[in-house]
């Protein structure tokens, strides 16, 4: 395969070389582990490198990186939806790149950065999930780079399974907008709550699609706005999946 070399990756190759060069690349989930669990794997990680910079290099150079590391940690996204990140600090420089590729913990300290996992890495698949919602119906679309699949969920979606599902008292309303005002948000709050199983299997991000209306419903009651990284405003009722997969690229 071919190695990529992105903005972000040419930064560290080109970055001054100056000793210690400190190269971190951490496993960093937090779908999967919480926030306490990813700082300390990270602290420990960091404890390490403080020991080994103690033995074999003055205290400033030292103090310096170990400044730039713990203000990274302490400074890290836990919102991400990737997988690992690679920190590299040296006294004139610092970074960290969030990643969609697994890996293992490697500290390596030496005269210049380890950029090879990155470079000669898997390929990242960016995957995600699109939600497409209307007044009518919902569905739901697991997606990457190379695939765009439909997911079969056990919530109806059509909102036509909630017409008839009103309370009584609501029964002889005469503004049959208001009725209906009352069908779809119960159409919506039905298919938030889809979106629990769907968020605890996949721990991906989450686009919503649809008309600005049913979206501005949509943002008023859901639960999930932590993982909804953006809202595609548009009418795709009649959008084929590649249509739908073209729509979403550019985010």
């Amino acid at each position: 395969m071919k190695p990529t070399v992105t903005p972000e990756i040419k930064e560290i190759m080109e970055a001054v070389h100056y000793r210690p060069a400190v190269s971190m690349i951490m496993p960093f989930d937090p779908g999967r582990s919480s926030k306490t669990q990813l700082h300390h794997s990270l602290e420990t990680a960091a404890d390490k490198v403080e020991r080994e910079l103690l033995e074999n290099y003055p205290a400033e150079l030292k103090m310096l990186v170990m400044q730039k590391i713990r203000a990274i940690i302490k400074n890290l996204n836990f919102d991400t939806h990737q997988k690992s990140i690679a920190i590299y600090a040296s006294p004139v420089f610092e970074k960290v790149l969030y990643l969609d590729i697994p890996v293992e913990e490697r500290i390596i300290i030496d005269e210049s950065f380890e950029i090879r996992d990155l470079v000669y890495g898997k390929k990242q698949i960016h995957k995600y999930l699109l939600l497409h919602i209307s007044g009518k119906q919902s569905s739901l679309y697991l997606g990457n780079s190379e695939t765009f699949i439909k997911i079969v969920s056990d919530s109806p979606d059509s909102a036509q399974a909630y017409v008839n599902d009103a309370p009584e008292r609501v029964a002889n309303f005469s503004d049959t907008q208001q009725r209906k005002q009352i069908d779809i948000e119960k159409f919506l709050r039905h298919t938030d709550n889809a979106l629990d199983l769907i968020l605890h299997a996949y721990h991906l991000p989450l686009f919503v699609m649809g008309a600005e209306k049913v979206l501005g419903h949509f943002k008023k009651i859901t639960k999930h706005n932590s993982s909804i990284i953006e809202y595609i405003h548009g009418n795709y009722e009649e959008a084929t999946l590649s249509q739908l997969n073209d729509v979403v690229g550019p985010f």
